[in-house]
């Protein structure tokens, strides 16, 4: 009923780049959606955009603006998805509530906290469920997302690093076709790339007319982006400039 009043949709995805460094000539994301927000008032114009809910952008203010709240996992659905990741089996039951805790039901929180137990070997496969290496009072959990990814990343060799880092200055999405033009590998890079996806860390978007990457989380995205040097990233900017 109320896209049939639309004249105009507009779909805005996380693709900002926090860098100011980064292409200087156009005006931050933020501004651009605070002004937009407002020169739609009063036409059939809808602006669909999503942020995390510490943030409060400019543009999230006034009588225009509605917020929808996605809301998170209960401890049944959580621990659901986390035997979902283990291919249907259990993980001990204490485990399995230290989890949820530690994520407040945050789905990509839960799933990157299961697949760190699993690269560090702290869980393992014990006849049909998984059981912890150690006592759960002394397991190490990091207790953000951030965290999460900065430990999976800081175990990756370097040549996964450079890729994933180079890789993420381009964008949260990418051609191999460009990133060929700014990592020489050879045939490295392909391998490279399908490590990542099989660690998923990243996905393939697309396969025609031109193979695309994608990193699987905005929050992936950033924390890649983030690793890099500030000295790195300056010496990358003119090639996608």
């Amino acid at each position: 009923m109320i896209l049939s009043k639309i004249a105009l949709l507009l779909i805005f995805l996380n693709r900002s780049y926090q860098d100011s460094n980064f292409c200087q000539t156009y005006p931050p994301p933020q501004m651009n959606r605070s002004y937009l927000s407002r020169s739609f008032v009063n036409r059939p114009v809808l602006l669909l955009t999503a942020y995390r809910p510490e943030v409060a952008p400019l543009w999230s203010q006034g009588p225009h603006y509605k917020r929808l709240e996605l809301q998170t996992l209960n401890s049944d659905l959580s621990i659901r998805l986390l035997r979902n990741i283990l291919g249907g089996m259990k993980l001990e039951p204490g485990l399995e509530e230290a989890i949820f805790s530690k994520t407040g039901g945050n789905p990509f929180f839960v799933e990157e906290i299961v697949r760190e137990l699993l690269e560090r070997e702290d869980i393992i496969k014990k006849d049909d469920h998984y059981v912890c290496k150690q006592s759960i009072d002394h397991l190490s959990i990091p207790t953000t997302v951030k965290g999460v990814l900065a430990a999976r990343i800081d175990r990756l060799n370097e040549d996964l690093k450079e890729t994933m880092q180079v890789a993420s200055v381009i964008g949260r999405n990418f051609a191999l076709k460009l990133l060929k033009c700014v990592i020489e590998m050879g045939t490295d890079l392909e391998r490279n790339l399908n490590n990542l996806v099989e660690l998923e860390i990243l996905y393939e978007k697309t396969l025609y007319p031109e193979l695309e990457y994608l990193f699987k989380h905005a929050l992936a995205w950033d924390a890649v982006y983030n690793s890099i040097l500030l000295k790195k990233r300056n010496q990358l900017y003119p090639w996608l400039c």
